[in-house]
């Protein structure tokens, strides 16, 4: 097991003379920004003041952050001092890897760039927001500075991010020692394995000062998407090297649920926002997965079924509630979709039938690509049928 903050010990040989004058001259400019008397001190008062130096010698975490370069291998092994980025998208034969090597301070926005190149808008869904990516940038940067924060650094294995079209993936050396739901759903506080180091991404901001990071921002975003989150530990016996998981989904799975809480989340708790997620994961037995406290949190949108399963489901009016926005450039599929739903909700509806007018002025989207669409519903996919002319009803 890792010996007591790792971070906090001297990295023996390196001298103030071993630092990088950019990564130093960023640093200044942090301290500065927040308290302007930094301005009066110099390199080597500012360090010692952060207790970044000790006796004129650094620490694992100054010279991770500040360190030269050309002198990465020379403190500090490859396997700690590089975190591998790899994207591979094998439907387009696409590989790319790069290495994000100290100064670290300097270079881990370099790696949050090369993630939010390729963080794609959420096709499955873009009726519902066209321009809206799968993962928020702070999420991205809460997740790898969380990984930072809480490997294992005894373990001589480097941090992987691992990216495809469909998700995050964050290889982390180490163990992940509270209950991750917990953590979730409770606010449970993750115990810090390196705290001065820790310490230091507060003060470079790169760490919430609270420490309920993945609770607020992480799965706070992620659900709001309708995306979600997961955990595993990996124990692999082959080289001995324990590592933790964590990933960030970037595609939807349960549809229906993502309309609704891309548009709903806002007017709930927190609470009643885990609940519901458990039940669209999968977890929806009643007395089981959900108690009869959680069950009262959310009666406004879920219902019991009937018979002896106690199977907890959405109720109809929480799926097929129709978003509404207005659409502008969005695909011939996504309308299709559109139209689909303003069908299923008119026919619980007392007046089942509808016009493609109507869907015109509710959604302010285009009136011809509906004249193309309509007709191909009816004729092709036969999921509506036409009444009269320019009248339509959901065929059942």
């Amino acid at each position: 097991m890792q010996t007591p903050d790792w971070s906090a010990q001297i990295c023996e040989g390196a001298t103030i003379e071993d630092l990088d004058a950019e990564a130093l001259k960023m640093f200044r400019h942090k301290l500065i920004s927040k308290n302007p008397e930094h301005a009066q001190k110099s390199d080597r008062d500012i360090l010692v003041g952060e207790d970044l130096m000790l006796d004129g010698k650094l620490t694992f975490t100054c010279f991770l952050f500040l360190g030269k370069y050309e002198l990465r291998n020379k403190f500090l092994s490859s396997e700690i001092n590089t975190i591998h980025y790899l994207y591979d998208d094998q439907n387009n034969e696409i590989e790319e890897r790069s290495d994000i090597e100290i100064p670290w301070i300097l270079n881990l926005p370099k790696l949050f760039v090369e993630i939010e190149k390729r963080n794609n808008t959420i096709e499955d869904i873009d009726l519902f927001r066209p321009t809206e990516k799968q993962y928020e940038i702070k999420s991205l940067e809460e997740s790898v500075v969380n990984a930072i924060a809480h490997r294992d650094w005894q373990i001589p294995f480097w941090i992987d991010v691992r990216h495809t079209p469909s998700e995050l993936a964050i290889h982390n050396p180490g163990y992940f020692v509270p209950d991750f739901e917990k953590v979730v759903s409770e606010g449970v506080d993750i115990p810090y394995k390196n705290p001065h180091l820790c310490r230091f991404l507060k003060t470079i901001d790169l760490m919430e000062r609270e420490r309920r990071g993945i609770k607020r921002k992480i799965y706070s975003l992620q659900i709001a998407k309708g995306l979600d989150i997961s955990l595993r530990q990996i124990n692999t016996t082959g080289n001995q090297i324990e590592k933790v998981i964590f990933t960030l989904n970037g595609k939807i799975k349960n549809l229906d649920f993502a309309k609704y809480m891309y548009n709903k989340h806002a007017e709930m708790d927190f609470e009643q926002i885990i609940i519901l997620d458990k039940i669209a994961s999968g977890k929806n037995q009643f007395g089981l997965d959900i108690s009869t406290e959680e069950f009262e949190k959310v009666t406004d949108y879920i219902s019991k079924s009937r018979g002896r399963g106690n199977t907890l489901k959405f109720k109809t009016f929480v799926l097929y509630g129709i978003v509404e926005k207005p659409l502008i450039g969005v695909s011939m599929k996504s309308l299709k979709s559109l139209v689909l739903d303003f069908a299923k909700t008119r026919y619980k509806e007392r007046v089942k039938e509808f016009t493609i007018k109507e869907i015109q002025n509710k959604y302010q989207t285009n009136y011809n690509s509906l004249r193309v669409i309509v007709p191909k519903m009816v004729n092709v996919d036969k999921t509506i049928i036409k009444l009269s002319h320019g009248v339509y009803q959901l065929k059942r």
